[in-house]
């Protein structure tokens, strides 16, 4: 898969998924950014997954070529 960003909003359990499944297609963990208000799981995404989380929503979707809004 080509290089590309993606934007999540939302680091839940659904965000998790969806950061998981990108992995597994070829998605490089620097092309993958995070939008969680919680710093436990933003910090836990990075441990996890190596991608970069913020709290900011609008940082996460700068440049992103596809934005998912992974939250209830």
């Amino acid at each position: 898969m080509a290089a590309q960003s993606v934007a999540i909003l939302g680091g839940g359990h659904m965000g998790r998924a969806l950061i998981s499944g990108l992995l597994r297609r070829g998605i490089r963990p620097e092309g993958i950014r995070v939008a969680e208000l919680s710093p436990e799981a933003r910090a836990s995404l990075t441990r996890d997954f190596a991608v970069s989380a913020g709290e900011n929503a609008r940082d996460a979707i700068t440049d992103a070529a596809v934005i998912v809004i992974a939250v209830k």
